[in-house]
């Protein structure tokens, strides 16, 4: 396949009063003509202004420092200003920006929306606008009658995300940008929206970049994988290759937080601590402090984002070790030669809310918006007054 897109040492910041915030720190990746990449990490890991880095959508104190992003056919985004990219966003790549709720005009119908969009590209034709817009309608699974004069606060959150999508889709666009387009969703909408990405895909033919802090939504949508962590790349390959043979740490650490169907509930640990300080200059690797085997040398080198085999991208200097260890033990996190680090002082190995030997127990109230989800909560607490909001027993 072609590459569509090449992104080359991407390095976004944020100028405040108390110094500057490296963003994004010189990422490189490539998406290829077809693919369906997902970028995936904590909130604050940079992902979404990675996304907006390369559409040149970064405004002040942000500013893009150096890199290239080079679609296929058009050139380098970030070189492109005003007129220039404009004529390009739609038509070659799309984005459908986080919080649905603040993307569409709360005056403007849906017929409005896609009227405004097609208009500022040269499609003036009402008749040929609504054509267009009740085929998009209807592939995103929504009744174009209603729907086209329908305004946003009459929509639901997974209605506007789908409308949305329609709209990134009117130029028929070589790459669309997702961010994070299920986190606002219950768990039934983000299926739908999940498949329905996939069917476009499959359709359409449209290369997508699906950006998300969810890293069990990759698995079975994507091809390929980011991971991203304090605005660093830390690993890049095939979603199994990179499930089955991760050669990353943190990587391992996500993995492992997900609760299996099949598993031994009790086997899931999260990862201890927290992001850096964004403000800190550290030298060394930005997991370190969180990583269970890091060794000196993390702490003193930034490891280099390198390639071990094909395709597959690790920053880690014990990349190599930790990928045959993994495969030999079937997920024995790294070499045994690596004796754990000790904890710095007020990281717990724990969930929030647990004190050590503490056993949890979770009430789980699902349903639709207005049946009674919060009034049962306020009624079981007051029926079992022993537990508290947090999960955790009280002290009797």
């Amino acid at each position: 396949m072609a590459t569509l897109l090449s992104v080359r040492d991407i390095r976004v910041e944020y100028r405040t009063e108390r110094g500057s915030i490296a963003a994004v720190k010189g990422i490189s990746f490539d998406v290829q003509d077809g693919d369906i990449l997902g970028v995936v990490g904590e909130s604050g890991s940079g992902k979404s202004t990675l996304a907006y880095s390369i559409l040149n959508f970064i405004k002040p104190p942000g500013r893009v420092t150096s890199g290239q992003a080079i679609l296929e056919g058009v050139g380098d985004l970030l070189k492109m200003q005003g007129e220039d990219l404009r004529k390009v966003l739609w038509k070659e790549v799309a984005i459908v920006p986080q919080a649905t709720q603040n993307s569409m005009n709360p005056t403007m119908d849906v017929k409005g929306h896609f009227v405004d969009t097609m208009a500022a590209h040269g499609v003036s034709d009402k008749s040929k606008v609504l054509e267009v817009a009740r085929r998009l309608l209807e592939e995103v699974k929504l009744d174009p009658d209603w729907v086209l004069n329908a305004f946003p606060h009459q929509l639901s959150g997974g209605m506007k995300q789908r409308v949305l999508i329609a709209l990134s889709l009117v130029f028929e666009p070589k790459l669309l940008i997702l961010d994070e387009p299920t986190s606002a969703l219950d768990v039934v909408n983000q299926r739908l929206i999940m498949d329905l990405l996939k069917a476009l895909h499959e359709k359409m033919n449209v290369t997508i970049m699906f950006i998300t802090h969810d890293i069990q939504l990759i698995k079975g949508f994507a091809n390929r994988v980011l991971i991203m962590y304090a605005g660093k790349a830390m690993e890049l390959g095939d979603v199994d290759e990179v499930w089955k043979r991760p050669i990353n740490p943190y990587t391992i650490a996500l993995l492992r937080s997900i609760p299996s169907l099949h598993g031994d509930v009790n086997s899931v640990t999260g990862i201890p601590g927290s992001m850096p300080d964004p403000y800190a200059k550290m030298a060394g690797c930005p997991f370190a402090p969180r990583c269970k085997y890091a060794q000196d040398v993390c702490f003193e080198r930034d490891p280099d984002f390198v390639q071990y085999t094909k395709g597959h991208y690790s920053a880690c200097h014990f990349s190599l070790e930790i990928g045959e260890s993994y495969g030999r033990n079937r997920g024995a996190c790294v070499p045994a030669a690596f004796e754990p680090r000790p904890r710095q002082r007020g990281v717990r190995n724990q969930g929030i809310g647990q004190t050590p030997g503490s056993r949890q127990r979770r009430v789980v109230l699902h349903g639709r918006s207005g049946v009674g989800g919060i009034g049962g909560g306020e009624r079981f607490w007051q029926e079992h007054p022993g537990e508290s909001r947090g999960g955790a027993p009280k002290a009797n």
